[in-house]
């Protein structure tokens, strides 16, 4: 009996250890008032149902056991440094990583946003996309053949357009040209004309991916419009749409800056070590 008891005795000893250490291993993190609290309880629980009670020295064992079984938390204190803090080598390698991630969602917003008022004031009229509320600009860019950007839409000539696009864009010169161009056509071919502009079966995104169309206005007849009037509407819109495409890549060129990854790094208070490593989501 004797002999029973003490093998069920070391059993629930043996049980009470290995309770406690299962505890400690799923919460690595648990307080000290929390594993103290449960070793006492579990001791207790255990305790009350043996013969034969575990001694003061093996409970002390029981209960230091977890901690020589490499159950304590570690804390490892590294140096962090601002990307403005980081030795020019390291910052260089940082900035060239962060280049692409810099870039703002939707960073083409504010050039389509201007592309679409420069084109009302030219009498342009860009279609909207599926929302109807953004104009329907296309590009792809920046280093390959056939980038470049297209829209369609349709034209009207407009009177006021050199007067408006000088008080709009003062020292665009490209714009000016744009207006003066299309007012010197109207002034010497002065037949009203309509212009619709549509994409065609090109695979590329350009200006010579949509199609230009001048007709005369009105005219049941297709009477043909002469050559330099529509030679010279439809440059004028391509030479448009190469202008878009100069202030996407300028806007694009200026997201990718050096002082702009920087500054953007700053702004989210992005943290590295002292090899550029980044570090923020452990701060």
């Amino acid at each position: 009996m004797g002999a029973s008891n003490g093998s069920r005795t070391s059993g629930q000893r043996r049980s009470l250890c290995q309770l406690v250490t299962v505890d400690t291993n799923h919460n690595p993190q648990i307080s000290d008032f929390h594993f103290w609290r449960s070793c006492l309880r579990v001791f207790l629980r255990r305790s009350i149902r043996c013969s034969s009670r575990p001694s003061i020295p093996s409970l002390t064992r029981l209960i230091l056991r977890p901690f020589f079984e490499g159950n304590l938390v570690k804390t490892l204190t590294v140096n962090v440094f601002q990307v403005d803090e980081l030795a020019p080598a390291v910052l260089a390698k940082v900035i060239e990583r962060l280049r692409v991630d810099s870039v703002d969602d939707q960073w083409w917003d504010s050039v389509y946003e201007d592309a679409d008022s420069v084109a009302t004031i030219l009498g342009i009229t860009i279609d909207r996309n599926r929302s109807g509320r953004f104009p329907a600009i296309e590009f792809s860019g920046f280093s390959s053949q056939g980038d470049g950007t297209c829209f369609t839409g349709r034209y009207q000539f407009s009177a006021d357009a050199t007067k408006q696009i000088r008080s709009y864009a003062s020292i665009d010169s490209t714009l000016h040209a744009i207006a003066d161009k299309l007012a010197a056509i109207h002034t010497k071919h002065t037949t009203p004309i309509e212009v619709s502009i549509v994409r065609n079966a090109s695979p590329y995104c350009h200006e010579r991916s949509v199609d230009v169309n001048v007709s005369i206005d009105g005219d049941d007849d297709e009477q043909p419009v002469p050559r330099e009037l529509d030679d010279g509407v439809v440059e004028q819109m391509r030479r448009f749409m190469r202008w878009i495409y100069r202030q996407l890549e300028n806007e694009y060129e200026y997201q990718t800056s050096d002082d702009r990854v920087r500054e953007s790094a700053l702004d989210n208070e992005l943290l590295f070590t002292a090899n550029g490593m980044n570090v923020t989501h452990l701060a």
